[in-house]
């Protein structure tokens, strides 16, 4: 992600400013912060009930999502 974001910044170089950098900083930061928690709660479920609900749980939610995508279009 870091490398994603330095090249992102590289390419659109000309066009931003100096007062974004602070901006930016702080998503990265919370970014970084949100997905630790997320992958730590993951892990954390996955180890108490294995892999079986985690896998029903994403079969789930992707025909859900599959779903509210055909019906959209």
């Amino acid at each position: 992600m870091l490398a994603a974001t330095v090249y992102d910044l590289y390419k659109v170089r000309n066009v931003i400013d100096t007062g974004g950098f602070g901006l930016i900083a702080i998503g990265f930061t919370i970014a970084f912060l949100a997905a630790l928690l997320v992958v730590r709660s993951v892990i954390a479920f996955i180890s108490r009930h294995g892999f079986v609900p985690f896998a029903w749980y994403r079969i789930a939610v992707g025909t859900l999502m599959l779903a509210i995508l055909f019906a959209r279009g």
